[in-house]
This record gives C-alpha cells, structure tokens and sequence, in this order.
C-alpha cells in the first residue's frame, strides 16, 4: 500500500515497536485499548508461557490479529487493483 520502501520499514517499526511500548503511557480507555487489542500484542499471546489475565486470552488474541492481517490483505488487494490495473 505504501509505494517507499523508507516509509514502510518506518510505518512497520513505528505500529509494531512503538506504539506497544507507549501503550502505557496513553491516557486512560485508549492505553487499556492498546494494551488489549493492538493486533502484535493480541497475537502475541498464542505464544507465551506465562499467561498475563489482564490481556485476551490466546485464541481470541490470534483471532484479532487474523482480522487485522485480512482487513490489510484486504485493503493492499483493492489498492493494487486501483493503481496496477
């Protein structure tokens, strides 16, 4: 969707990397938001060992994320449609 190469390795590190690390420095509903639904962390919990209560449980934290990856694949699908076609 984002024809830089620059821009996507920045968006990539900016919506993996550092909006889950200032999660909790958001105010209020929107860091308990992140913290909960932000499709890395989400996903993430299909793996770990030591299961945080405070987060989704594993298979609706995958199930998160595969609507994420769809919604994207998703939105990529219609965008190279509009521009390559």
């Amino acid at each position: 969707m984002i024809r830089s190469t620059t821009a996507t390795v920045t968006t990539l590190f900016g919506a993996l990397l550092i909006v889950q690390a200032f999660a909790p420095a958001l105010p209020g509903v929107l860091g308990d938001w992140v913290a909960t639904y932000w499709p890395p962390l989400a996903g993430g919990q299909i793996i770990t060992g030591y299961r945080d209560p405070a987060p989704l449980a594993p298979w609706p934290g995958l199930a998160v994320m595969a609507g994420c990856v769809a919604a994207l694949l998703t939105a990529a699908f219609i965008v190279f449609r509009k521009r390559d076609a």
